[in-house]
């Protein structure tokens, strides 16, 4: 969240992120699920996202749409900006959304949030290097000798005749 100058806690930018969407959705359904399927949950807007305009672009060299949005809500009037952006690993993406009262203050905040977007893809770890325990000369860790007279049970017994 981000406060915006001179106003209540109740006006502010809001940043959703969408972290990874479904990897096996098409580009336009991953999109959707985020402003319309989520923003319609109870705890969000109760609302969908309508989808005003969208810019197509490259993030990085990956598929990305801007997407400009209002949504009409039981609270109020709100616009946004989101971004999705493919990557190998699948399609992620925000929103960042406000006021329509806040918007003479919100929007270059949030086309300030949208364009410092970038597309971090995370290598992979190496496999971890397990190295075998050197052979040790010390005797200390040499397992304790039984004493005389201590006996397995299952000891050949010299005295048993059989």
């Amino acid at each position: 969240m981000v406060a915006l100058p001179d106003k209540s806690s109740d006006h502010s930018v809001r940043v959703y992120a969408a972290g990874l969407l479904e990897p096996q959705y098409p580009f336009d359904p991953a999109r959707r699920t985020l402003l319309q399927g989520w923003f319609a949950k109870p705890e969000y807007f109760g609302q969908s996202a309508h989808i005003v305009r969208d810019e197509d672009f490259r993030l990085d060299g990956y598929e990305a749409v801007i997407s400009h949005f209002t949504i009409t809500a039981a609270s109020g009037n709100y616009r946004g900006l989101s971004i999705v952006a493919g990557s190998p690993n699948g399609n992620y993406g925000f929103a960042c959304v406000f006021r329509e009262e806040d918007s003479a203050a919100a929007t270059s905040i949030c086309d300030a949030i949208v364009q410092s977007a970038q597309n971090q893809v995370l290598q992979p770890a190496p496999p971890p290097q397990i190295q075998p325990d050197p052979p040790s000369e010390d005797p200390a860790d040499d397992p304790p000798d039984d004493p005389p007279g201590n006996r397995r049970v299952d000891d050949p017994q010299e005295d048993d005749p059989q």
